[in-house]
């Protein structure tokens, strides 16, 4: 018995004890040996299965389930990856893919236990990733919105600084405009941050009990793309406008975003100080709505720069806008008054992403994120942030 022999030898004394040859894990297979495992014995495809069911629940608004899921996944893992098997150079990179993968996992876990209201409980987990990871801007804003959720907003501001601290002593930047525009909206208590509370579910027997309301009365769960955009009207070196050029500007750009929308098979929802909130998927659903609504915010911000160029030459007025655009489940029916109403935490997020975009900037949340990059011919998650060179073209790799 050769050295080789010896070692399988031990190693199935250790690993499978009395078990019998053709039911061993290791078997012997001339002219050497090979592991034979089945189906849910390796952690990669159960991690990867696990990760896509919560992944899934979070586009269909259970958070609960998807939180359950991606705190199963992220259980698999026990260390880093292969931490002490010599590899190859041409495999470390598979290593450092698996690991972004799970840090993904862990944000969007991080995600959802926000959303679900646990903003005290994710602060130490936050804290422990922020110290591993102390250039992922990403993790730092969520750690400033869980403090500043826990009534902790001098933490939360804290937090910010020794962001900043980091990035210019050590790499020479300033944070990116998120957190920047986070900080400020901190600062303002600004509404946005605010977290929206979930409706609480229903005792079992009355799940068994018929809702009773009228057919164009019943609200209906439906995923659905929505768009907030906020149309910016001034003037050069800060001059007051009048209010009818005002009017007049806004009325114009506000008819470009509709139609655009409406090209899209979209339709406003709300109008009201120059901020417009298009929906798609609530009227009509199609497959791809959430690409649609995308498109038409593009689509949209292309006709405003036309009608921005030809109002400042004209009248002197600067038109510009930032938008935020988020995918998810809502509650769809109609008011007393037979008007469309729509509810769901989809809403908060798209104002939120809204909120924290640039001037001429477009921001798309989490879930649209995951609805793009599910898309055929995308393969990763597409920026935070999108301008106007995605085109027609969302939803593929850049």
């Amino acid at each position: 018995m050769n050295t080789l022999q010896v070692y399988v030898s031990q190693l199935r004394k250790i690993l499978e004890p009395g078990v019998g040859a053709r039911a061993r894990v290791l078997q012997t297979r001339p002219p050497g040996y090979v592991a034979v495992v089945s189906e849910g014995q390796l952690d990669l495809p159960r991690f990867e299965g696990l990760l896509v069911e919560g992944r899934e629940a979070l586009l269909a608004d259970e958070l609960e389930v998807a939180a359950e899921r991606l705190r199963s996944a992220l259980a698999l893992w026990r260390g880093p990856c292969l931490a002490e098997v010599p590899l190859q150079a041409s495999s470390q990179a598979a290593i450092v893919g698996l690991e972004e993968l799970r840090l993904a996992a862990h944000e969007d876990l991080i995600v959802v236990e926000l959303a679900l209201g646990r903003h005290a409980a994710v602060v130490p987990e936050l804290e422990a990733l922020v110290a591993e990871h102390p250039y992922r801007e990403s993790l730092r804003g969520h750690l400033m919105l869980a403090l500043y959720r826990s009534g902790r907003q001098v933490d939360a501001l804290e937090a910010f600084r020794q962001a900043r601290q980091v990035l210019v002593d050590e790499l020479g930047i300033e944070p990116n405009r998120e957190l920047q525009r986070l900080e400020q909206a901190i600062l303002q208590h600004e509404p946005a941050l605010d977290a929206v509370p979930r409706a609480p579910k229903p005792p079992p027997e009355q799940l068994r009990e018929p809702l009773v309301a009228a057919p164009d009365q019943a609200e209906r769960r439906k995923h659905v793309a929505v768009a907030v955009i906020d149309i910016v009207v001034g003037a050069d070196g800060g001059r007051e406008l009048d209010p009818e050029l005002v009017s007049r500007a806004s009325g114009r750009a506000f008819e470009l975003v509709a139609a655009s929308a409406a090209r899209h098979h979209g339709l406003v929802y709300r109008a009201a100080g120059g901020r417009v909130i298009t929906v798609f998927g609530a009227a009509s659903a199609h497959e791809d709505d959430a690409l649609r609504a995308t498109r038409a915010v593009v689509d949209g911000g292309s006709a405003l720069r036309t009608l921005a160029a030809e109002l400042e030459l004209d009248v002197g007025v600067r038109l510009g806008l930032h938008a935020g655009i988020e995918a998810g489940v809502a509650l769809v029916g109609r008011d007393d008054a037979g008007d469309l109403s729509i509810s769901g935490n989809v809403l908060f997020s798209a104002e939120w992403a809204a909120v924290s975009a640039a001037n001429d900037e477009i921001v798309i949340g989490g879930t649209l994120r995951l609805v793009i990059a599910a898309q055929p011919g995308c393969d990763t998650r597409p920026d935070r942030r999108i301008l106007d060179q995605l085109g027609h073209d969302v939803g593929q790799r850049r």
